[in-house]
Order: C-alpha cells, then structure tokens, then sequence
C-alpha cells in the first residue's frame, strides 16, 4: 500500500476528534475508496472500536458478493486485515450492482449503521459503492448520505468531481476532497467478474445440500413464480434472520410446492433461526 501524505492529512483530522464517528467516503470506481479506507481503519484502530461498512454489492471486501456488509474490528490490534473482522453483519442485495435495487441498497445500509449504532463503536468507516456517475447515481448517493448523517464526507476524485453533490452537506457535514492516487489501477470487467466469481465460489466451497420446509417462512425479493414443481433453478438467495440480517447465502436447486419443502446448497448453518427467503434473479449456473 503506497500512503501519500494527504491521507495523513485527513486521518489527522478524524483521530483528533472524538465526537465525529462517521466518515463517508464516496468516488468513482477505481479511485482507491477502499485502499484508504483500509488505511484509515487500520489507523483508527489503533485507538477506537471501528466499525467498517461495505456499500459495494460488486466488488465486497468483508463478504460475498451480491451482499452488503459490516465488520465490526475491536481496537489495539497490530495488524488489520478487512477480510477479517471479529464481527460481522450483512444484508443480501440480490445483485452485483445498485443500479436497479436502489431501496434494498439504501435500507440495508441504513439497517447496517443502526447496528453498528447500538454496538457503541466509537468511529465507522462508510466505504461506498463507486456508482456515482448520472442523476440517479447522484441521488441514490444523496439519499444515502442523508440516512447516515456522516459527520466527514471524504471525496477522492480522478477527472469527475462530486462537488455539486456535497455542497449539500456542507452545514452538516466536515467535506474533505483527495485526488485519487496515481498508483491506483483500473480493473477490468473482466477482472471484476473473475473477482465475483473466486468470491462465490470460496464462499459456497463448504456447501452441501439442505432441504427446508417452508410453510412458516417468508418470502420477499425476485420471488419465482413456482406454479408447479421446479428443479435445477439455480437462482442465489439469502436465507434471513427475523431482523433479515443474513444467516446464510444458498444456491436455489429444487421447489416442492406440494409438501412445500425448497432444496438448496449452502454452507452449514443453524436451520431455526431462519425467519425469511429474500430471492434474487442472479443466476449462479458457473457454480453448480
């Protein structure tokens, strides 16, 4: 990781304020969002309890993708890894991209930082996702920013510019700008696809196949519409706790509509807490 020194320009300014505990930081795709964020968690932790709020469906860092997630990271360790937070949270999207799932974006990050609010951690870095560019990318960031009340929004820019957006939160907000590194490379749809990909299949290495009855659980998202007996669908969903907070990813093989049983791979987990079946159309063929 190259540090340039406006980084630690801005880290100065976060650590030395104990009152102001969240810290958004927005650019475009291939800006280093998530570089300095490392850089700056691995700083903070040092001194707070920080908590680290994944916005990116795409590319995640904490997670699998198609999901949005928190870490929760206890303080005075030498060494931070994102992958590895002692703690952590997450809600299912159903896609690699907001574009299209706005309001499951928007509610599960909000969802996130209210947990992350009654954990009583003392900073949380909120790395957002790189879709900024157009009015509706504009004002899903908006929206965004306004159910968070960030106390510092930090902007790295290339050759497109926030500004017009955050002049919005100037009277609430401490807005910090950072030209992104020059060291930062741009990744390639391919590379991110691949990246997708080795996420997901990491994830469902440990999966076997699991039957549940679902006659008293409920159903939301990109519901199929089982009118008979299905097999092989193939299709990714998120089996939810009763605060829809994710117990387990799960791979859509069979409907039984009749005895009302689904079958699905997964990796192991504990069948009673499962409160609701949120269904995308993400198909996840390569993995099966």
């Amino acid at each position: 990781m190259i540090i340039e020194d406006y980084w630690k320009k801005a880290e100065s300014a976060v650590k030395n304020n104990n009152n102001l505990k969240i810290i958004y930081i927005i650019g475009n795709t291939d800006t280093g969002k998530t570089t300095f964020a490392s850089f700056l968690l691995t700083s903070l932790n040092r001194q707070f309890r920080v908590g680290f709020l994944d916005c990116d469906p795409g590319q995640t860092t904490i997670g699998p993708p198609c999901t949005i997630g928190l870490g929760i990271y206890e303080k005075a360790k030498k060494k931070i890894d994102l992958n590895q937070p002692d703690t952590a949270y997450f809600r299912f999207i159903g896609s690699t991209t907001p574009s299209g799932h706005l309001l499951q974006t928007v509610t599960g990050v909000k969802r996130l930082a209210e947990k992350a609010d009654s954990l009583k951690l003392d900073k949380l870095i909120v790395d957002s996702s790189g879709f900024v560019l157009g009015n509706i990318a504009g004002e899903f960031q908006f929206q965004l920013m306004d159910q968070l009340g960030p106390h510092y929004i930090i902007e790295i820019y290339d050759t497109f510019s926030l500004k017009p957006l955050l002049l919005n939160f100037t009277r609430t907000a401490e807005i910090i700008r950072m030209k992104a590194s020059g060291s930062v490379k741009e990744k390639t749809a391919l590379a991110r696809r691949q990246y997708r990909e080795a996420r997901l299949k990491e994830y469902f290495s440990s999966a076997i196949e699991i039957s549940i009855k679902y006659d008293r659980i409920g159903f939301h998202g990109r519901i199929p519409h089982f009118t008979h007996n299905k097999q092989d669908i193939n299709l990714l969903l998120a089996l939810c706790n009763r605060n829809h907070f994710v117990i387990t990813l799960g791979i859509l093989m069979q409907i039984n509509v009749q005895r009302k049983i689904i079958t699905l791979i997964s990796p192991p987990f504990q069948q009673t807490k499962i409160a609701s079946i949120h269904f995308s159309d993400f198909e996840c063929n390569t993995l099966c």
